[in-house]
């Protein structure tokens, strides 16, 4: 198949007309290092859509770290590091971004280290600053996961510590100048993983997720204090699943997504701030797992992931998943082909337009190795090349809240219109003249995506419409 996404379907019918969303491909950007297996691993974005990710190759079974990437919304390379020259034994695994103070870090750890190493860049030029060497209150071997800064510019690590009971996650808190503030452990009942951190922005409460290996594999979730203390904990939440990914959603709520890399079971929860499940979904398509999750301002939540058959063997296919705000699932897009058992979508990131910027891993027919890949997506309308006249529709204001105004633009006299949900459900229709406005009370729908559509009989024109 080919590697450029044009359309993504989210519901399908037999014509043009029936198709309600799509993801088009604004640009794509590979990695590819002769020999060997690479990939692009999770990414961060900044107020001015620019985008940070690190890459990285694997060698006789070996990670090795590759290049610190800086990108900007039109995918122009802003800078690029050499990790493997910096320590060529570094793990890299994720970045956190302090905008205030022009610092990005780049967290992971040294196999069987118990030190913390987080490695300090600027953030607009790539520049190396002294990295942070902290020597922890534990003796066994350490990763640092994840990573988030508070308003202050402290910055919340979280890591898993290898023992010889299980595993547990460790939270330690550090000033901007490297002082360990406070340092605090968590004990889980079985083996686990610490996958993801977040700072609520009201309440200060550091919430983190990730996934325990018992009998079944669970998700779990704790909230703690601005200074440590547990508030409460979830260690078993039954999803036959981990949790991958965490964040903040506009209602201030936490969301939780993920899946077994080894077995499916994709889901997507939202939680209060008290731990109480507001809703899970998995969808209609539980053959995927989710790695990374972002909230459009619409609501929508986009998820990114890979695909696994019936039988929870990996498909060789990339998924672009959306979930309405309330969890229902609108659909999955797949990209890829069988001669791959590892494409996969690590992260997605969303820019101040709602388009987003995912990075991974694929590999296509023909190829021995895997390439890492960054690609930019919009979730718009569908653009008028695609049926092949220059008829279209103005919808103002939109986004909107009470009322849109409609308006046919082009030679065409007549035409008519209807709007869509984003589950292909009929909420108005009607028609309209060349050059006049039509004015409809939008007031009663709810907040969300809907699809306008016009047609002259044969051929069709949609636009997006963001109602708040």
């Amino acid at each position: 198949m080919n590697a450029r996404i044009t359309l993504v379907t989210l519901f399908l019918c037999c014509t043009l007309q029936c198709f309600a969303q799509s993801f088009t491909q604004v640009w794509e950007h590979e990695e590819i290092v002769a020999d060997k297996d690479v990939a692009l691993l999770f990414s961060e974005v900044d107020s001015n859509d620019n985008t940070y990710y690190m890459s990285r190759y694997d060698e006789n079974f070996t990670s090795i770290p590759a290049d610190l990437v800086g990108r900007d919304s039109n995918g122009n390379e802003l800078f690029r590091v050499d990790i493997f020259e910096i320590d060529p034994d570094f793990q890299g695994i994720n970045i956190a971004i302090d905008e205030a103070n022009d610092i990005l870090y780049l967290l992971g750890g040294l196999n069987g280290s118990a030190s913390l190493i987080i490695y300090r860049f600027q953030k607009s030029t790539g520049a190396v600053l002294d990295p942070f060497f902290i020597n922890t209150s534990v003796s066994d071997p350490t990763l640092s996961r994840d990573a988030a800064v508070d308003t202050n510019g402290d910055l919340v690590v979280l890591s898993s510590i290898n023992t010889a009971t299980g595993t547990q996650y460790r939270l330690t808190r550090l000033a901007l100048d490297g002082t360990v503030l406070w340092e605090n452990t968590y004990s889980n009942p079985e083996d686990a993983i610490a996958r993801g951190v977040v700072i609520h922005p009201t309440t200060g409460d550091i919430i983190m997720a990730g996934e325990t290996f018992d009998i079944d594999l669970t998700a779990n979730l704790r909230s703690v204090t601005s200074s440590g203390v547990l508030n409460w904990e979830i260690l078993d939440i039954p999803q036959e699943a981990g949790a991958n990914d965490i964040i903040i959603n506009n209602n201030d709520h936490i969301i939780i997504s993920g899946g077994a890399l080894l077995g499916a079971n994709q889901f997507v929860g939202e939680y209060d701030l008290s731990g109480n499940e507001i809703w899970t979904s998995q969808g209609d398509d539980p053959f995927n797992a989710i790695f990374s999750t972002v909230q459009l301002s619409s609501g929508e939540y986009i998820t990114g992931g890979t695909s696994f058959d019936d039988q929870f063997d990996p498909t060789g296919e990339l998924t672009l998943s959306v979930f309405q705000e309330n969890g229902d699932f609108i659909g999955t897009y797949t990209e890829g082909n069988t001669n791959d058992d590892q494409a996969q979508i690590l992260s997605v990131v969303i820019l101040s337009n709602d388009d987003v910027v995912v990075t991974g891993l694929k590999k296509f027919t023909g190829s021995s190795n895997r390439i890492g890949f960054v690609a930019r997506y919009s979730l718009n309308s569908l653009g008028v090349d695609e049926f092949g006249f220059d008829t279209s529709i103005t919808i103002h204001p939109n986004p909107a809240n009470d009322y849109i105004t409609l308006t046919l633009e082009d030679s065409m006299s007549f035409a008519n219109y209807s709007i869509s949900n984003t589950l292909g459900q009929e909420i108005a229709q009607g028609s309209l003249e060349a050059g006049t406005n039509h004015t409809l009370n939008v007031s009663g729908l709810p907040s969300g995506i809907y699809i306008v559509s016009i047609s002259n009989g044969d051929k069709s024109v949609s636009e997006k419409l963001v109602l708040r």
